[in-house]
């Protein structure tokens, strides 16, 4: 009778286990933009496999093998696919997490992955910001990193702006465009002398417009701010995949930050892993050293920049807050796990 109530016990245990199998999702589905925040999972993506919905990379997370599928979204489609659940993972801007965070998505920052790679390009450097007034100056982001930043920097620096498209004297003009091409072109049809731009599509501007990179915003941004860094992309997960599989979780988060050191040594393994996903900012670029050097690509985990972040997003919401999603996120969308 004993032998067969241990039976009975162990059989239990056995379908317990395989049951909690079952229900563990075998694919983790990681988006990231198409552009150079996407430089952050290169080499992982380098190691996947062509697969349906984009690469595979089948092995051992952790103690479980399990498939992690890497797709490219459109950075204007990327916070409503996060937003929707579709994301386990997730790469994109900070202040778009803390805004779909504050409209009910369960999500946790667990790094910072990109620490600024907007630039200014213009045919003379840019040594003070006064030599922008009475001039319009075309640029990517309105409602992203590249338009908070530069108006940002201009409020600190007591100089007034609007948007348009004529120059106004003793202000500058910000004309706002949807697409980095649209900056080229201005730029080299002499529509304006300066635009800004995020890596690669600044160094390309600076070689189809004889052009040279005239400031460096993530400096002026550091000088507006008394040295702040700026953590402009950061990479999220869904609090029901850190509650089901932390220990998944911690071995991807540091397969992640063993890619920063790869990136740079590998640049043109690291530009043909994103033509096979798929992107078209890839397409005819290499992302050189030196690209990837001005992109400031590192994976600093949350509780390393906490205060960094907080400041960040305090600062944005004081200046627009719109941009966080109407108001500061609570403490809960950070992961300070081990």
């Amino acid at each position: 009778m004993k032998k067969l109530f241990a039976l009975l016990i162990s059989l239990a245990f056995s379908f317990m286990l395989l049951a909690g199998c079952m229900e563990r999702p075998d694919d983790i589905r990681v988006y990231m933009p198409d552009g150079a925040p996407a430089l952050a999972l290169a080499r992982m993506v380098a190691m996947a496999e062509p697969g349906e919905d984009g690469m595979t990379d089948r092995r051992t997370f952790g103690r479980y093998d399990r498939g992690v599928t890497y797709s490219l979204v459109a950075e204007s489609a990327l916070a409503a696919t996060v937003a929707k659940g579709d994301a386990d993972i997730a790469i994109m801007p900070t202040n778009a997490a803390a805004t779909v965070f504050n409209k009910g998505a369960k999500i946790k920052i667990v790094s910072i992955n990109v620490h600024g790679l907007v630039y200014m390009v213009g045919k003379t450097e840019i040594t003070d910001l006064n030599q922008l007034k009475g001039k319009v100056v075309y640029s990517i982001g309105q409602t992203g990193t590249p338009g908070f930043m530069f108006q940002y920097i201009l409020t600190q620096a007591g100089i007034e702006f609007e948007t348009g498209t004529e120059p106004i004297e003793g202000k500058v003009v910000i004309n706002y465009v949807v697409e980095g091409p649209a900056v080229i072109a201005a730029l080299k049809g002499g529509l304006t002398e300066y635009g800004i731009l995020g890596e690669p599509a600044a160094t390309k501007a600076v070689s189809a417009t004889e052009s040279v990179l005239a400031l460096d915003l993530q400096e002026e941004w550091s000088k507006a701010t008394d040295g702040m860094e700026l953590p402009q992309a950061c990479m999220v997960i869904k609090e029901s995949l850190i509650e089901s599989d932390l220990e998944f979780v911690n071995a991807f988060i540091q397969e992640v930050s063993d890619s920063d050191a790869w990136l740079e040594s590998h640049p043109e393994e690291a530009t043909q892993a994103l033509i096979d996903l798929g992107s078209t900012t890839a397409q005819g670029t290499t992302f050189t050293a030196d690209i990837i050097s001005r992109c400031n690509i590192k994976t600093v985990p949350i509780k390393e920049t906490l205060t960094s972040v907080k400041q960040y997003l305090n600062e944005l919401y004081s200046f627009n807050a719109s941009a966080v999603g109407g108001q500061l996120p609570s403490d809960d969308l950070y992961y300070q796990g081990a």
